[in-house]
């Protein structure tokens, strides 16, 4: 019997700065919808930015804190190449009937064989996929990521397609990872968690181990300054502060709402800060579409804006919050 599988997923999860990031978050929304919006707030509000970290040098988030507090299962299948192609292993069939049975579906794959992909038919270029679906009647899966016009979408791609992009992957292995949400996971949203979280963030602790990686309000301004010496500022960074900025601006607005905080002006502030990093990446992205030079000295000007306004009113928010003492 021909089925159609399709799982709950956010196909506009709250950051897409990159995939690794996106697919988890979509998971979770798609599944709990805003039951665990608030506690997402503290695992998102960490940022990162390492001088040594190829591509991904900035970087926001609690990495695999889904894992750790066992929010998503995970499972590792893990198969030489030269077994698979000895063994006839029948990986659309393992993929489809994990789906079924409400399995994520992750792994590496060549982007050469995904249509709309920027390097579809090009060359090989390594990234990571997740399937959420499939349809047996038009022989597709499901799968969600960055399509060549920029977009995080949903989009259809064969099941010849996807194999031969998972086979052609990696020359020694093929590796799969099946994802599921955890229903019975219980979250709650912990004040005093968030409150170490944004305290961390405006006064970060110095790496000595590793003096090119910074952590923090310290990784915006390394950032900034990055992008002055480059003169080029990468639209994923500035798409990733901005996600940044509204996790802590929903995390504002919910510590308000709940009588956390009763100062309206940091509500204010923090929406401001939002606006700033929005009008930032706007500027980038505008530049980048039409091919014309990015006015760098611009987006600097705003990163520090933004620096100086954080340091202000989180610092005040830290301040009430500490007054509240045993009720933090």
């Amino acid at each position: 019997m021909k089925k159609i599988v399709k799982l709950p997923f956010e196909e506009k999860p709250l950051c897409i700065m990159y995939q690794h990031i996106a697919f988890p978050l979509g998971i979770v929304q798609g599944n709990a919808k805003s039951r665990h919006l608030p506690v997402l707030f503290s695992k998102y509000i960490k940022c990162t930015y390492d001088k040594n970290g190829g591509p991904s040098k900035f970087i926001i988030g609690d990495d695999f804190w889904f894992d750790k507090v066992k929010l998503i299962k995970r499972y590792n299948l893990l198969i030489d190449n030269v077994i698979y192609k000895n063994n006839s292993f029948e990986l659309l069939k393992i993929m489809r009937k994990m789906l079924e049975k409400g399995y994520y579906v992750e792994g590496n794959c060549n982007e050469n064989w995904i249509p709309g992909k920027s390097c579809y038919k090009k060359t090989y270029f390594f990234h990571t996929f997740i399937l959420i679906g499939y349809n047996d009647v038009e022989r597709i899966f499901y799968s969600v990521g960055f399509l060549k016009n920029k977009e995080f979408q949903c989009y259809k791609i064969t099941y010849d397609d996807m194999i031969k992009a998972i086979e052609t992957a990696d020359e020694c292995n093929i590796k799969i990872q099946f994802r599921e949400y955890n229903f019975s996971c219980s979250l709650t949203f912990d004040v005093s968690e968030t409150f170490s979280v944004l305290k961390e963030y405006i006064n970060p602790e110095k790496n000595y181990d590793d003096m090119d990686k910074f952590y923090g309000i310290d990784a915006i301004e390394t950032l900034c300054n990055e992008i002055s010496i480059s003169q080029f500022a990468d639209y994923r960074y500035t798409r990733g502060l901005m996600e940044h900025k509204n996790f802590i601006n929903m995390y504002v607005k919910y510590l308000y709402e709940n009588n956390y905080l009763d100062d309206h002006n940091l509500v204010e502030t923090s929406q401001t800060v939002l606006d700033i990093s929005k009008k930032l990446h706007l500027i980038v992205v505008k530049h980048m579409m039409v091919q014309k030079k990015c006015p760098v000295d611009k987006v600097v000007e705003l990163m520090k804006k933004i620096v100086d306004l954080e340091k202000y009113y989180i610092s005040k928010i830290i301040q009430v919050l500490g007054k509240r003492g045993n009720n933090v």
